[in-house]
This record gives C-alpha cells, sequence and structure tokens, in this order.
C-alpha cells in the first residue's frame, strides 16, 4: 500500500470532480477516479451553477471555461401548441433581483464535466470503463474490488459520487448493520428523458416550455448554432413511470414515441430527433434522502447526487454537486494538510461529521420543493393548462415576477460557506 494517502473517487461527474481537484492539490494525496463509461459522460441536460457556487468556481480557476461554453440562453417562453408566447421570463444578470428560470452561467452537462476534467487529469488518476464491485470497511482503509478483480486494493478514503443510482452508496449501507441509516427515494411521479436534436429555424435564443395534456411536457433549450436540447417529460402517472423506469433506452424510446405521437406543437420534429439521438439520457425524478452521508467507520462518503439529489426541479443539483465536493475535500485536507502520515480512522470520522454539519442545513433548504410540484406545472387536461398559461402569464407581463423574487433559493447568499 502507497506510503501516501490513497482516496478512490466513484464517478467521475460533476461532484467526483470538484472533491479530486481539491484533494489533488496535496501532494501527499494519491487521487484515482473511477468512471464506468468508457470515457467521459457527455450526456445529460442544460444545467446551471448558481450563487455559492460560482465562488467556487471561481476560486478553481474555471469560470472563463465554462462562460466560453455557455449555451447564452436568454430566457424562457411557455407557449401554446401554434407557438403562441404565453409568458416570458428573461435571465437576470448577477445581483439582479427577482425571478427567472435561467440562470447567468447555462452549460451542458457534459461541456461542464469536460471543463472539470481538463483541470484535474494532470493530478488526479482516471480509470475509465471500471467500477466497484465490492466493498469492506476495516480498521485502517477500505478493501475495494474493482471491476472482477479477485484480490482487493486498499484505499484510505472512499467518496461515492456516482449520481441518483449509487452502486457504492448500496454497497456502503450493506455494511450499516444496526439500521441507523437507510436511503429514502422520494418519487416526485415524473420521468424525462435529455438529448439533443438538430437546430431549427424555430429555436431561438429563449427556451421553449410546451405543455400538452396527459401531464406531456416538451421543453426545447437552445445549445449552440446545430443544435438544440430536449427535455421530454411525463408527469402523474404512476403505472406509466414505473414502467418507462424499467425499461432500457430503446424500450423507453419506443414508449415515448407512442405517448407524444399526439401532443401536437413539435413533437414530431422531437419524437423523430429522439430515433437516433446519441446523448439520450434519461432519468425518474426523484430525491435523495439519507439520516447521513458516511459510514460509521468514517472511511466512505457520499457528495452530489449519491447523497442529496434535489431533482431537476429545483435547479440546484450542479450547485449542490460543486459544493458537497467542496466542503468533503475542505475539511478532509484539513486533517491531511502538513502531514506525511496517513489520517487516523477518527481524523476521518471528524472530518466527515464537519462535512454534514456545514453542508446538511444548505442541502435541506434546497431540497425543498412547493406543494404539489411538478405536477402543477404539468396539468393533466387542458383546463389545468389554461390555468398554467393565465398564472405564469399574469407574473410575467404584471412584473411581479421582478417585484418579489425567489426569495427562498439558498444558492443566492451563504455566508458560512468555509474557505479552504
Amino acid at each position: 500500500m502507497s506510503s501516501k494517502t490513497c482516496i478512490l473517487i466513484s464517478g467521475g461527474g460533476i461532484a467526483g470532480a470538484v472533491a479530486a481537484y481539491y484533494l489533488s492539490r496535496n501532494q501527499n494525496n494519491e487521487v484515482t477516479i473511477i468512471e464506468r463509461s468508457k470515457e467521459i459522460r457527455t450526456t445529460g441536460q442544460n444545467i446551471d451553477i448558481r450563487g455559492a457556487g460560482i465562488r467556487v468556481i471561481q476560486a478553481m480557476g474555471i469560470e472563463d471555461a465554462i462562460k466560453n461554453n455557455n449555451t447564452a440562453e436568454k430566457g424562457l417562453r411557455f407557449v401554446d401548441e401554434k407557438n403562441n408566447i404565453k409568458a416570458e421570463f428573461p435571465v437576470l444578470e448577477r445581483g439582479e433581483k427577482g425571478f427567472s428560470f435561467t440562470n447567468e452561467i447555462e452549460i451542458m452537462r457534459g461541456d461542464l464535466v469536460k471543463v472539470l476534467y481538463d483541470v484535474t487529469k494532470e493530478k488526479a488518476k482516471y480509470r475509465f470503463g471500471t467500477q466497484i464491485t465490492n466493498m469492506v470497511e476495516v480498521d485502517d482503509g477500505v478493501d475495494i474490488w474493482l471491476n472482477e478483480d479477485e484480490s482487493p486494493t486498499k484505499f484510505d478514503f472512499v467518496i461515492a459520487a456516482d449520481g441518483q443510482n449509487s452502486k457504492t452508496r448500496g454497497l456502503m449501507l450493506e455494511t450499516v448493520k444496526d439500521g441507523s441509516n437507510n436511503v429514502e427515494v422520494k418519487s416526485l411521479q415524473q420521468f424525462v428523458a435529455f438529448y439533443t436534436i438538430p437546430r431549427a429555424d424555430s429555436d431561438e435564443s429563449f427556451a421553449r416550455w410546451y405543455n400538452a395534456t396527459g401531464g406531456r411536457l416538451i421543453f426545447l433549450r437552445p445549445v449552440n448554432d446545430e443544435v438544440s436540447s430536449v427535455n421530454i417529460g411525463v408527469t402523474g402517472r404512476d403505472s406509466e413511470i414505473q414502467d418507462l423506469i424499467q425499461m432500457n433506452f430503446d424500450e423507453q424510446k419506443v414508449r415515448l414515441q407512442g405517448l407524444f405521437k399526439d401532443a401536437g406543437w413539435e413533437s414530431q420534429r422531437v419524437l423523430e430527433g429522439m430515433k437516433d439521438a446519441r446523448d439520450y439520457y434519461a432519468q425518474h425524478v426523484a430525491q435523495i434522502h439519507m439520516k447521513k452521508w458516511s459510514s460509521p467507520g468514517g472511511r466512505v462518503a457520499l457528495i452530489g447526487d449519491a447523497a442529496y439529489c434535489p431533482t431537476p426541479v429545483t435547479g440546484m443539483g450542479t450547485t449542490l454537486a460543486i459544493l458537497g465536493g467542496y466542503i468533503l475535500a475542505g475539511e478532509l485536507g484539513k486533517e491531511i494538510a502538513g502531514s506525511s502520515r496517513k489520517p487516523s480512522q477518527d481524523c476521518l470520522r471528524n472530518a466527515c461529521q464537519r462535512y454534514e454539519e456545514i453542508f446538511r442545513p444548505y442541502v435541506e433548504k434546497a431540497q425543498k420543493i412547493p406543494l404539489g410540484v411538478p405536477k402543477v406545472a404539468n396539468p393533466q387536461t387542458s383546463f389545468g393548462i389554461s390555468l398554467v398559461h393565465a398564472f405564469v402569464g399574469f407574473v410575467s407581463w404584471s412584473g411581479l415576477a421582478k417585484v418579489f423574487g425567489d426569495d427562498t433559493n439558498p444558492a443566492e447568499d451563504w455566508p458560512e460557506m468555509p474557505s479552504y
């Protein structure tokens, strides 16, 4: 075993890369990131970075690189079947008060992952096509079996950053025999698929939100001069959603073709683009709630969607991933910094405890969702859609969005965020 502190990060996405960036600054750390995909996974939707998350990317020196990949989305428009604009919410500039569906930094998930990979690949070791198949936490480390290894590799600390359906989380929970921790998957009864299609003349700099009856949604967002991003989803049909979750991607595409064939608007163009979309990705819209984000032994911890997925409905997933990786790495760094010796188990437990004490109040606020969402925004009937259009139209055209804003958004101000 290496004389350095050996840290394994399961998942090469946003949270894992941020943690790797801060941990690999210490030359006494040996950081390995494993990713089950054969290369950096570039699928996913438009995402944004808010508030305290922006301060972290500024500290990492990657704000300009991210802005160079900005989708330049200018706001969101709600439209009807004839593409008539029912409401409009322009983007808010930094420091501008009010409410908007679009933030200053909007980027495709894959583009953000590429930026993070470029800034971490020199100091952290990436292993693609690799995943954990078994894990045993012992007093002096964690024995990890990768892929089909016959014998384990020992690491001093393991970070699970492998998403909402984290396999590493399941392995960690298997070691908790007293029932003191578990995972609650809180379904929002929505299924959403993401992919890109060729840009059309109707695609402008504003994103467009279209509702069809039956809780169906098509959300088209600008990416660049060549492609637009599609979010296509179904809300409120429990049996249909559960069926979709269990299907593979090809089966999902067939089912969605049937569900949206009579949706109207630009649905035929969206469905045609789905058939050959190589970047198709889909997810069950659900939150992850856990009593603890670390193992009793203090050598395994969870970050990002693996620990506290807030769902795309909140718009906070990327910001939580960035901040979670930053804070856990920072607290671990305080235990490891300035020492050539491996950190003790007590030190690691302390770091995990401080990570939770600092970050859990912020996460709990970020996970709060207004009653009825997302069902209210995705009605089942034509009358329900007309009510949504009337409400968002009033808020938009009356100027109330500028007056009230989103005062409950925890991303806007977090003075307690520590510096590392």
